[in-house]
This record gives structure tokens, C-alpha cells and sequence, in this order.
């Protein structure tokens, strides 16, 4: 199916950029929330919700997410 259309959600692939983020550690998943123009969250939960409106602005779409997730993962 096509993950990257722009402007469309698919819960398939939401699923896997919030797991894949959830995988990093804290100081990195603040650092995903940066290159995707959104604050530094507080706290776990406050940093999940950013990014799940971060997903949902539509601003970016599947590769470009798993991109940023990808490049913060590999600097370690």
C-alpha cells in the first residue's frame, strides 16, 4: 500500500514511526521533536503527544519521520 502520500494518514504507518520513537531514548526523542519543528517535551508522555501532533499536522509524511528517527538512532 502507498505509505507516502502526502497529506494522508495511514494508522499502519503511525503505528511504526511511534514505535520506532519510542525506542529511542529521551534526550533523542527531543532531538526528533526539533528537526520536526515542535518544543521539547517535559516528560515521556508529554514528548509522545508532541509527536503525535507532529504526525498529525501533516507536515511530514512516512520517510521523511522515519528519516529523522533514523539519523537521531545512528549518531550513537
Amino acid at each position: 500500500f502507498p505509505v507516502t502520500i502526502p497529506g494522508r494518514r495511514h494508522n499502519g504507518w503511525i503505528k511504526k514511526v511511534n514505535t520506532a520513537f519510542n525506542k529511542l531514548k529521551e534526550s533523542d526523542k527531543d532531538k526528533v521533536l526539533e528537526l520536526m519543528g515542535l518544543e521539547k517535551g517535559k516528560n515521556g508522555a508529554e514528548r509522545k503527544k508532541l509527536f503525535q501532533k507532529g504526525i498529525l499536522t501533516k507536515n511530514y509524511d512516512y520517510d521523511t519521520i522515519r528519516t529523522f528517527i533514523g539519523e537521531i538512532a545512528n549518531e550513537d
